[in-house]
């Protein structure tokens, strides 16, 4: 039977979420009183300051020299939180363009070129800079205000995915576990513990991505539910606003959940197409996708010519992705100091990447199985049938589907690791429910702080071969194949659905 919290354990959950909550003051200290304007943040505002003046959204900068690299309807959901750049802005990214352009991967040339042109940028805007200042709130608002959005939405998808958990499983469901219980925390503070440090790396920075992870527990808990409005706008949300999240449109596909598919087309739709136009106008839509494509989507897999965002995006040796890619560049470079490495891989390795890649995605659509499991054959098979029961396997599948998107995204920061939250959110429910009135078991306990210590370790001075030999991809390839033995698990024994109610 589930037990009740104790007293000590109420204070240390307060404390836990206070600490959270207290993080941000650091991050809005930095902006409020040190006006250090280097958060990634600061480039999702200055193309929020774009949309609101109709300059070209993806010549806009940071003062970090970040380039905007995301689809526009995400900028115009930062519009509320423009805030414009200043002559220093450009004076600083040329100077920073010349010292650090050649050690991000560009030739001196090719760094010169891109300091002229944010001179030159900066010369053709000063009369709007000086001139536009119409209701603009301060930096520290905006953070502030970011800051709140992208807790809220971490602590909503943690609570979507552990909800979903609870429905899909039998056991759990029929505990009827309630916050005064502490099987409901476990399920959900321990996974964010273990998660903490990419999180609160991606809080820190300012990042889209738990916003995105937001999105995706929106598609584990509407696939669940047979809400497929919810799925729907939730995959889409994802995918439009950060793109690799595109990969978990494989889900309905293979699932042949149709509605879904034209749900989740919908929102696309809405997000890339109807929204932009409406807001930016037709024909700057149109504009706004070709440099999107042109800027973004090509060269990250190594075609166009466009280089801009070469030092940021695709280059090898200017970040510390943790990609197969990055992975196998860095072991075929291994004794190269990181300064001499190539900036670009080589063939071999590019193709050997996309192989892992489709490898661990096929393996997980195999434990999957083809058809919801539980589903009779006649319906499954039935040209054009649709799904009418719940998909127990949803949060173990779109959790695994997950971790073969970090591991083929083309470069893959630490905080991508954020994403794989879902499955360990999963991996957590069958102990819960078999021990509702304890905490975790010791070995699941060595499990998520071994994957904590994964994420923590990489970040420590002095640790750049640990990086290098990719012990965060290696600790979540781990996670990922444990996640395909429960998938299969799952898939094998799932039988006798509750059919979809709404």
């Amino acid at each position: 039977m589930p037990d009740r919290l104790k007293s000590w354990e109420r204070w240390a959950i307060g404390a836990v979420l206070a600490l959270m909550v207290a993080f941000g003051g650091i991050v809005l200290n930095r902006a409020a009183f040190l006006e250090l304007r280097r958060t990634d943040a600061d480039v999702f505002f200055r193309a929020g300051w774009a949309v609101r003046t109709g300059h070209d959204l993806y010549d806009t900068v940071s003062e970090r020299g970040w380039s905007y690299v995301y689809p526009q309807f995400f900028a115009i959901l930062m519009t509320p939180l423009a805030d414009p750049p200043t002559p220093r802005t450009f004076e600083v990214n040329a100077a920073d363009m010349r010292t650090l352009g050649p050690m991000r991967g560009l030739t001196p040339e090719q760094a010169e070129q891109r300091a002229l042109v944010y001179e030159q940028t900066g010369r053709d805007l000063s009369g709007l800079l000086s001139s536009d200042t119409r209701w603009y709130m301060p930096f520290a608002v905006s953070v502030a205000i970011w800051y709140a959005v992208s807790l809220a939405s971490l602590l909503l998808a943690v609570h979507l995915v552990a909800s979903a958990c609870t429905i899909a499983n039998p056991r759990l469901a029929g505990l009827g576990l309630t916050p005064a219980h502490r099987g409901w925390w476990t399920l959900r503070l321990w996974p964010l513990i273990f998660a903490l440090p990419s999180a609160g790396n991606a809080l820190s920075r300012g990042q889209v991505d738990l916003l995105v992870l937001l999105g995706i527990a929106m598609l584990i808990f509407g696939m669940v539910q047979c809400r497929r409005w919810t799925a729907g706008i939730g995959l889409a949300l994802a995918g439009c606003v950060k793109v690799i999240p595109g990969l978990l449109a494989i889900v309905p596909l293979w699932r042949r959940d149709w509605r879904l598919v034209a749900t989740t087309a919908v929102g696309v739709l809405m997000m890339l197409v109807v929204i932009p136009a409406v807001v930016r106008g037709p024909s700057v839509m149109i504009q706004d996708n070709i440099r999107w494509v042109q800027t973004t989507a090509l060269p990250a897999f190594g075609l166009g010519s466009d280089i801009s965002r070469k030092a940021e995006l695709i280059s090898m040796t200017a970040n510390d992705s943790q990609s197969f890619k990055s992975i196998l560049h860095n072991w075929s470079q291994w004794g190269t100091p990181r300064g001499e490495r190539a900036s670009e891989p080589g063939p071999l390795v590019r193709l050997a990447a996309i192989g892992a890649s489709l490898l661990m995605l096929a393996i997980t659509l195999w434990a999957a199985r083809w058809r919801v499991p539980g589903l009779p054959r006649t319906a499954a098979t039935a040209l054009g049938a649709v799904p009418l029961h719940r998909d127990p396997t949803a949060p173990l599948l779109v959790g695994c589907v997950c971790c073969v998107m970090i591991a083929a995204s083309p470069i893959s920061h630490l905080h991508y690791f954020v994403f794989a939250l879902p499955l360990l959110i999963t991996l957590c429910a069958r102990p819960v429910a078999d021990h509702p009135a304890q905490s975790l078991p010791a070995w699941l306990w060595l499990v998520g702080f071994g994957y904590l210590a994964a994420y923590a370790v990489p970040r420590l001075p002095g640790m750049t071969a640990v990086v290098d030999i990719g012990l965060m991809m290696i600790v979540g390839v781990a996670l990922w194949a444990w996640g395909i033995v429960e998938l299969r698990r799952q898939s094998r024994s799932a039988a006798g659905l509750a059919p979809c109610l709404g």
